[in-house]
């Protein structure tokens, strides 16, 4: 029975990649933007997914992760990318190395309290981002905030929507493998035990304060890498991006899809993004029916 299930599962996964391929050609003119905004919201979604579905550490400020990965790929653009020392594919890395670097950080203090106070510290430093980043104009770009563009590399010039969109799609896929294969590792089942239970964690002999920082790290990683893609996408960034809006987005996003699923951020991700899209022209009150919809699925899913 499990082999049929496994063998349905991979099938069923070998469809949704191949559906994921010829997306551009079967969508819209001027939708493929769209369908490249999802892929990177779902991506951000499962980073915030390994901390507060897995281990269990609800954050509100993920956003700061995400915007420090978009302005170190928009740097490394244009520090790196037009003299050749870094290729436009390998972008996002500058992303999940800001992500990482600034998570550890970050995280070592965030993990300090549980709960509702792990809670508020995140929010409060990405708020202070916020406030600062339109002040550090050599850092940031100030309230005009910094722009690049996307350099040839490899036999592309990643001047068209469908390079962007595989280039995304090619990312994601391998960091959603990653962060599927880290769920399986002793680090992921001991993410789990954080979640259920970190005194007992500390009886067996491990740090449960390390283990918060390490998880809160990695998560900020893939947070910065959806970021880098970000930056690839748009090709700009300003202060915006850390504002509590998008953290909402990652909590909205994991919890109305499943935060018990691996793939349900991503779900939850897709229909969001989609109705955002779709009713934002529609209506203005795209947000009150975004938080009904929330309200919802927490009271009877």
């Amino acid at each position: 029975m499990s082999q049929t299930r496994r063998a349905s599962g991979a099938l069923l996964l070998i469809l949704c990649v191949a559906a994921l391929c010829a997306l551009p050609w079967l969508l819209p003119p001027g939708q493929l933007v769209a369908a490249v905004q999802m892929l990177i919201a779902a991506l951000f979604a499962c980073a915030f997914n390994l901390l507060a579905g897995q281990g269990g550490m609800l954050s509100f400020g993920h956003a700061a992760y995400f915007g420090v990965g978009t302005f170190a790929t928009i740097h490394a653009m244009n520090a790196l990318g037009g003299a050749g020392l870094l290729p436009t594919p390998l972008m996002p890395l500058a992303g999940g190395v800001a992500g990482l670097l600034f998570g550890l950080v970050a995280g070592w203090f965030a993990t300090m309290r549980a709960g509702v106070y792990f809670s508020m510290i995140t929010l409060a430093l990405a708020e202070l981002l916020h406030a600062l980043a339109p002040h550090l104009k050599s850092v940031f770009g100030g309230e005009a905030g910094l722009s690049a563009m996307r350099m040839p590399a490899w036999g592309f010039t990643f001047g068209s929507d469908i390079e962007v969109y595989f280039l995304v799609l090619a990312w994601v896929l391998v960091s959603l493998a990653a962060l599927y294969g880290l769920t399986r590792t002793p680090l992921g089942r001991l993410t789990l035990g954080l979640r259920e239970n970190a005194h007992r964690l500390r009886y067996l002999g491990y740090r449960p304060h390390t283990l918060k920082t390490m998880v809160f790290a990695l998560s900020a990683m893939f947070a910065g890498i959806a970021g880098g893609l970000q930056a690839l996408n748009i090709e700009a960034g300003n202060y915006v991006l850390f504002e509590v809006k998008l953290s909402t987005d990652a909590v909205l996003f994991a919890y109305i899809g499943g935060v018990n699923a691996f793939l349900g951020p991503v779900l939850g991700a897709s229909i969001l993004t989609f109705l955002s899209q779709t009713l934002a022209d529609i209506t203005r009150s795209w947000l009150l029916y975004q938080g009904i919809l929330f309200v919802l699925v927490m009271l009877f899913v």
